[in-house]
């Protein structure tokens, strides 16, 4: 059995020590370093209430030959069914909107077309799939509205016999999002879900 000096275990003691105080210096000097360098960072966040619907006086018709049709009749092919209105801004911040036009026949969707809010404007997706049409902003001040007028024609070559007898269903959403930190040419994607 060896026997240990006190010699060697003052020596084992004092290195222990002195590895200990230059681990706490260099540990001070570290934490010293990066609290004087760090820099406190603020953020500036807004939230805002989006809402957005259509005016009371929005109206549908149903066109044939330039004439309205007053009577209610079948749809035919030819006939053009018309709608118009505005999309009004009831939020507290401005927003980007958009129509979504749906044909739906016996409950199967038959067509898709999305316009800009005033329905002046087809939105049409590039060959990758994505929208880079800009939409249309709608503020929020006393003037947020928009007013729409959109056409579709009934043509004979897209239905023809075989749609006869069948139930048509048309029709028109309003799709928002908030202006703040989006940009233009992306908010069609962000409302339609596509990355």
């Amino acid at each position: 059995m060896k026997k240990y000096n006190r010699v060697y275990f003052k020596s084992f003691l004092s290195w222990g020590i002195i590895l200990a105080l230059l681990f706490c210096l260099s540990f001070g000097s570290a934490y010293a370093y990066f609290t004087a360098t760090a820099k406190e960072q603020v953020a500036n966040v807004s939230t805002a209430i989006i809402r957005v619907g259509f005016s009371d006086d929005t109206t549908e018709q149903i066109l044939s030959s330039s004439a309205v049709v007053v009577d209610n009749r079948a749809l035919e092919p030819g006939d053009s069914v018309g709608f118009s209105g505005a999309i009004e801004n009831i939020g507290t911040d401005s927003i980007y909107a958009m129509l979504v036009f749906e044909v739906k026949v016996n409950d199967n969707l038959v067509d898709t077309s999305y316009y800009t809010a005033d329905g002046k404007t087809e939105l049409v997706a590039d060959l990758s799939g994505k929208y880079t049409d800009e939409t249309t902003i709608i503020p929020a001040t006393t003037q947020n509205s928009v007013a729409f007028s959109l056409n579709y024609l009934l043509d004979g070559d897209t239905y023809g016999n075989s749609y006869q007898n069948q139930s048509v269903s048309i029709n028109i959403t309003v799709l928002a999002i908030q202006q703040d930190n989006v940009q233009a040419n992306n908010a069609v994607n962000l409302m339609l879900g596509i990355n």
